[in-house]
């Protein structure tokens, strides 16, 4: 990779769908955000796509934007999975090395490819295997061996099955609207890359995304993804709960529920908001305390469903990087304390974009953060198949070659990105 590279993220969501394209650098951790495309989705139900061709209208329209801002036509991309569908579970994976040998980095790739072939009921598919920890021997809690000395070793995979239907259908819309996918990636694999740290990703950090229709809960550790949850509730949820409460319209308690976000509108507990009574010729006005007790109870709703995730596996306790709010509901009033309080004052704050240089404002806000990851992720790919090449002897390049060329073993393949942990000495967890 000599020069520059542009790369492509799109994700659908619940109720955006977003493009953004950034430039990367060989030798240089920062990208340039040229373009992004943000406009509304259609055809998304629960964060997946049920009407392929409504969605590839608004992913066209969002990528025409992008592609008219960097002046660039866009070819493939990264592309998010996400919603109901996705379901994470715990597997451990065992490989024995003869005579003691050291741990290298093929032995890794081993062990997440015995994740990437367990039985899945029909229908549903592997999408995401990382690797959370290993053992060596009597050695446990392992950032990462490579280099140390032993006879058998296992890893804690976390393992993500999805829906082998939802996941075409993405791949229909992404087709109709003239763009080809290079790679699937889990949309809580995205944001941790857009919005943590890697000290944060190394030393323990959850993140809880609230999207439209749906919550995204994911646990980082040693620089894996060791959690991938779906909450089946989000910002829309808030929308419908003030509708049924005030007697209005889906429409008007999305109104509302903005309204209340607006500072100048909070700042006198008893101001009052003019809506809309549905079925009347009148209107109806509520306080912004009433608001405040309609809002915060869904929201509180969907952070201890959250919480309850985090903790079966354990996460909560290893998270002293404590908590990251994300998602375009991330900026509801009041959201961080209350997270802090739910999650037993844990450290809390809102997620930012990271790794950026030029074009930071462009995706400021939380509906972009995902297609930025996805963006930043295919960069990281990107270089990583580069650095593998260049330490490929010449035989193995003209092997790969002729394949590529024959499409030997070529099928498409919606997971196995190279692995996400930062490969470094053995190192005990404390």
């Amino acid at each position: 990779m000599l020069n520059s590279e542009l790369v492509v993220g799109v994700d659908v969501g619940s109720t955006t769908t977003c493009v953004a394209i950034v430039e990367v650098f060989p030798g240089r951790d920062l990208v340039d955000v040229v373009g992004v495309g943000l406009v509304p989705s259609e055809g998304v139900v629960g964060g997946v796509i049920e009407d392929p061709v409504a969605a590839a209208r608004a992913i066209r329209e969002a990528a025409n934007a992008a592609e008219t801002m960097a002046d660039v036509d866009a070819q493939t991309a990264v592309v998010s999975l996400g919603g109901e569908h996705l379901a994470s579970q715990t597997e451990i994976g065992m490989l024995d090395l003869p005579g003691g040998r050291a741990v290298v980095q093929e032995h890794l790739d081993a062990l997440r490819a015995q994740g990437q072939e367990i039985s899945t009921p029909s229908g549903r598919e592997v999408v995401h295997v990382d690797a959370c920890e290993y053992t060596l021997d009597a050695r446990r809690g392992l950032a990462s061996p490579i280099g140390a000395n032993g006879s058998h070793l296992e890893a804690q995979l976390n393992i993500v099955t999805g829906s082998v239907s939802a996941r075409s259908r993405t791949e229909e819309a992404m087709t109709r609207a003239g763009l080809t996918v290079h790679q699937f990636a889990l949309r809580g694999l995205a944001l941790g890359v857009a919005c943590l740290s890697e000290e944060e990703r190394q030393l323990g950090v959850s993140l809880v995304s609230i999207g439209g229709d749906t919550a995204h809960v994911s646990h980082f550790r040693h620089g894996s993804l060791c959690l991938h949850s779906v909450v089946p509730l989000g910002g829309s949820a808030i929308s419908r709960d003030v509708a049924a409460c005030l007697s209005t319209s889906v429409n008007e308690g999305e109104r509302l529920k903005l309204y209340y976000w607006d500072p100048e509108f909070r700042r006198e507990p008893m101001a009052e908001a003019v809506y809309e009574i549905a079925g009347q010729d009148r209107v109806g006005s509520v306080t912004v305390e009433l608001l405040s007790q309609i809002i915060g109870a869904r929201v509180e709703e969907i952070l201890e469903m959250a919480r309850d995730r985090l903790m079966v596996r354990g996460c909560l306790a290893a998270s002293p990087c404590g908590l990251v709010l994300a998602g375009g509901s991330s900026s509801i009033p009041g959201l961080v304390d209350m997270a802090r309080r739910i999650f037993g004052g844990m450290p809390t704050k809102t997620a930012e974009p990271r790794r950026v240089g030029n074009g930071l404002e462009l995706v400021r806000d939380p509906s972009a953060h995902v297609a930025l990851g996805l963006a930043l992720l295919g960069g990281d790919w990107m270089k990583a198949e580069v650095t593998r090449a260049e330490s490929m002897g010449l035989f193995e390049r003209i092997w790969l070659w002729l394949k590529d060329a024959l499409g030997l073993g070529r099928r498409h393949d919606p997971v196995v990105p190279p692995a996400t942990s930062v490969a470094g000495p053995a190192e005990e967890q404390e």
